[in-house]
């Protein structure tokens, strides 16, 4: 999964290193973006309790979630559509 995640004290390049630095030591998400400007930071993570490490993480050191929205990793990839079985196998 994908998350987005709202951090309204994210404001400059120096927490942005302290968000890094602490969530690098959760070895079940990797972090996607760090957008300082917007406060957003990105992430992919496998499980429910990947995302929580995350979330108690960022509590931890001063910099909670305000908002969040996941999304499956499958939205973000281009898959083919086929019409029949034909195209399907001659895919293949």
């Amino acid at each position: 999964m994908k998350a987005r995640v709202s951090i309204p004290q994210l404001r400059s390049e120096n927490s942005a290193h302290t968000v890094i630095r602490n969530l690098s030591r959760i070895l079940d998400i990797k972090v996607v973006d760090l957008d300082v400007e917007n406060g957003y930071l990105t992430f992919i993570y496998e499980t429910k309790l990947a995302f929580n490490k995350v979330k108690n993480e960022l509590l931890r050191i001063g910099y909670p979630m305000k908002n969040y929205s996941c999304a499956s990793l499958l939205d973000d990839m281009e898959i083919p559509k086929y019409s029949d079985q034909n195209e399907f196998s001659s895919a293949l």
